[in-house]
């Protein structure tokens, strides 16, 4: 099995650590005293190229869209270690060397020293997977603290949601079909057809007729086609076998081509309602998330609301130098979504003002202690 890009497994949306020596210590941003640095800003701008599979010729183009964003991002998961500080949540050191241990089984890495040589490929050390690791799950626990309680779905909101949207649950009148396609290679196509419909309504196996016998791909599945929504089916089809029962096999239906089509009912499901008891699971969760992401925002704004944020920087490099690695490995299939409270830009900086306050709010907010920069993960989707 090919090794999946470590670094994404390390977090939610781990990055590797990309930095050009003349900016390593520039401060992008403060936060409360926090900071995050140009190098880790970059970091983060490779993460978010790397999700989206940009090219390279679209790099630039990419980030100036989404340079806001990834600020943002950066902002909000300093304000979220914070939060996690200020109610005491921490992680047992033993917590975070099972997970390690857990992505080295998966990966098949023997040892510490491979791990590290994996990671270097990458451009990322141990401690920096175990930084991520730590504060994805501090992340995770201040969602479990903080918002989960506020989320309560009762029976009653699931039974008003399914009637809200008792159309959706209504599904058309279905039909399973099996089918046999006579090609217009054959001597006699319909003769060959019409001995084939005897044989089925006499009683042979259809699937294995469809195996000796079917010019179609499906012919490997005993012919079958599923299940098909009625109303949905070619106009031929449809009026051959919605009188039918089940068992029952079509006459011979001509294509285009010369070639002859045959059918077989092997199920019927009529219109009707699903009943609640087979979505109310789906509905519960969809009805929880959308709560978790409604509190989730709430608990930014909060923080936002009450934080010292002080963009310093707001010129960035638009390049990035992405690890070559990551055309050998898997990183995530789609880019990060962006936040709903993406900042608008202004008019006269539109790359850099990401702050939802007009201009940084300086209020009584205690800095957190020890400024250590953030590592790049996407807050824990509710």
């Amino acid at each position: 099995m090919k090794p999946r890009n470590l670094l994404f497994l390390a977090s939610v949306s781990a990055w590797p650590w990309v930095a050009s020596a003349e900016i390593l210590d520039r401060v992008i941003v403060k936060v409360n005293g926090d900071i995050v640095t140009q190098s880790e800003f970059e970091a983060r701008q490779v993460a978010a190229v790397q999700g989206a599979k940009i090219g390279s010729e679209r790099i630039e183009a990419y980030l100036r869209e989404n340079n806001a964003r990834i600020l943002q991002d950066a902002i909000d998961d300093l304000l979220l270690l914070q939060k996690a500080d200020e109610v005491g949540i921490r992680v047992r050191p033993e917590y975070t060397k099972d997970i390690i241990e857990g992505i080295k089984k998966e990966q098949n890495i023997p040892t510490d020293a491979a791990l590290r040589e994996q990671l270097r490929r990458e451009g990322m050390t141990l401690d920096d997977m175990k930084r991520n690791i730590e504060r994805s799950i501090i992340r995770r626990q201040v969602v479990g603290k903080e918002i989960e309680p506020k989320v309560v779905v009762t029976d009653a909101d699931v039974r008003a949601e399914y009637e809200r949207r008792k159309e959706e649950f209504t599904h058309p009148a279905q039909v399973g079909l099996q089918e046999i396609l006579v090609g217009n290679d054959q001597i006699d196509p319909k003769a060959k057809a019409q001995d084939l419909v005897a044989r089925a309504r006499a009683g042979e196996d259809f699937a294995a007729l469809a195996r000796d016998n079917s010019a179609s791909g499906t012919r490997s599945d005993g012919g079958s086609l599923g299940k098909l929504s009625i109303q949905n089916l070619h106009a031929d089809v449809r009026h051959a076998v919605e009188k039918l029962p089940v068992g029952g096999v079509t006459d011979p239906i001509a294509g285009a081509d010369g070639s002859y089509r045959i059918f077989r009912i092997s199920e019927r499901a009529e219109e009707g309602l699903t009943p609640l008891d087979d979505v109310k699971a789906d509905i519960r969760k969809r009805l929880v998330d959308t709560g978790m992401l409604a509190e989730y925002d709430k608990l930014l704004k909060e923080l936002r609301d009450k934080a010292i944020i002080d963009v310093r920087v707001r010129e960035v490099p638009l390049q990035v130098q992405v690890p070559t690695t990551a055309s050998i490995l898997d990183p995530p299939s789609a880019d990060p979504a962006p936040s709903k409270a993406k900042a608008a830009a202004a008019a006269d900086d539109a790359e850099f003002v990401v702050s939802p306050q007009a201009a940084p709010e300086k209020t009584s907010a205690v800095p957190a202690a020890g400024a250590e920069p953030t590592e790049d993960q996407k807050p824990p989707a509710p």
